[in-house]
């Protein structure tokens, strides 16, 4: 049976170790391991576990579907406030998980967190379809009717819930807790998050959205993204490599292809290769080729593909520096004709015939390999000719 909305986005767009924040308060915490029954997430100081089923978390889409919007809400008591995140999730764990639950599905690209008078939470446009279904589909999309109302199976755990309950006894709230205190109006302000998941994902890559321009960390790490991407592609020698008139979607789906989460999530060179190597291999490069794919594909989009990859791992706020001194070691080399020429100065026996249009893999995989011997012989990382050969 296939994972359903909620959880084929999260198993795209999260990993075990990955740290989330809390919109309110910023406060951190952290994903401990995704499993075939659900997700554990580690709360609070202690690291208290809670593991939420894929069951709770696939209800959320129609409970939002039916609402349109609902608070999020957050109380720490058994009592939760009507049509809130936290009623629903209450019927089935008995502690307050809304705030971070709402966290989660936004990173991964599921719902919209907006900041009114309250924090509300909405579905991102395209979430509710199930990968490679357009927003267009006429069909019915079923989800099982107990999955909004399921009996409540998952007793309070005996430290951090306790401790939230007798906060809660006291008038006592953290900083989630202080929606309460709001009144209940909301003022939406839609944004765009990363965590692209579905056909209304791409379209939230593009700049056609109307309404209230978000402020939001989310926000303006995906703005980031996008500004240098369209950076690289526009670059005036760069931008006549590929088909006239197809920039603007050529930038939104290089967008939805390298999503910083993505390349943090890759555990070894031979992850990351593997990856590179099935990226540039898309066939969905062809309706921005000028040249053909059989020209163009290990010429200009994997020299594409590697600068960008570099633009993102080197920018702290797209990329965290531990994760940056994991990969930096395997990246690719950008190449043209000045990398080619400055390898046979190191190694004669580079290729003199090698140019860069018409690129087969073969060569493109025998330069990679030179530049990472050279690398290794210098004791750095392969990037760093790109750096040097590009002054």
């Amino acid at each position: 049976m296939g994972s359903g909305i909620v959880e084929g986005a999260i198993r795209r767009n999260i990993h075990a170790g990955q740290v989330i924040r809390l919109r309110a308060s910023g406060k951190p915490f952290e994903v401990d391991r995704i499993e075939s029954t659900g997700i554990v997430l580690l709360f609070g100081a202690k690291r208290t576990p809670t593991r939420l089923r894929w069951e709770w978390l696939e209800g959320t889409v129609p409970f939002l579907r039916e609402r349109g919007s609902a608070p999020i809400g957050g109380t720490y008591t058994v009592e939760a406030e009507a049509d809130t995140l936290d009623a629903y999730l209450k019927h089935f764990i008995n502690r307050a998980t809304a705030n971070w639950v709402a966290a989660l599905l936004e990173e991964s690209g599921v719902v919209v967190v907006e900041q009114g008078t309250r924090l509300t939470v909405r579905l991102a446009e395209g979430s509710d379809l199930p990968p490679g279904v357009s927003e267009d589909f006429d069909g019915d999309i079923h989800v099982p009717a107990d999955s909004a109302r399921a009996p409540r199976t998952e007793p309070a755990p005996a430290s951090l819930g306790d401790a939230e309950d007798s906060m809660a006894s006291k008038g006592q709230h953290d900083d989630y807790g202080r929606d309460n205190e709001f009144s209940t109006k909301s003022v939406p302000a839609p944004k765009i998050e990363p965590g692209v998941t579905s056909q209304g994902d791409v379209e939230n890559l593009m700049e056609a959205e109307s309404g209230p321009v978000s402020f939001s960390d989310g926000a303006h790490r995906d703005a980031l993204l996008k500004r240098r991407i369209k950076f690289v592609v526009e670059k005036g020698a760069m931008a006549r490599l590929f088909k006239r008139g197809t920039h603007a979607q050529l930038q939104a789906e290089l967008s939805r292809r390298l999503r910083p989460s993505a390349i943090a999530a890759l555990n070894s060179r031979g992850e990351f290769d593997q990856w590179l190597y099935t990226l540039i291999q898309s066939d969905c490069w062809e309706p921005y080729s000028r040249n053909g794919l059989a020209e163009d594909r290990w010429a200009y989009f994997a020299k594409l593909i590697n600068i960008l990859v570099y633009e993102i791992v080197v920018n702290r706020e797209l990329f965290c520096e531990p994760d940056w001194r994991r990969v930096q070691r395997w990246l690719h080399l950008p190449l043209d004709s000045t990398v080619f020429g400055r390898l046979r100065e190191l190694d004669p026996s580079f290729p003199v015939s090698v140019t860069l249009r018409g690129m087969t893999r073969e060569n493109y995989h025998k330069a990679q390999e030179v530049a990472r011997s050279l690398a290794e012989h210098y004791q750095i990382p392969t990037i760093w000719f790109d750096d040097a050969w590009s002054s």
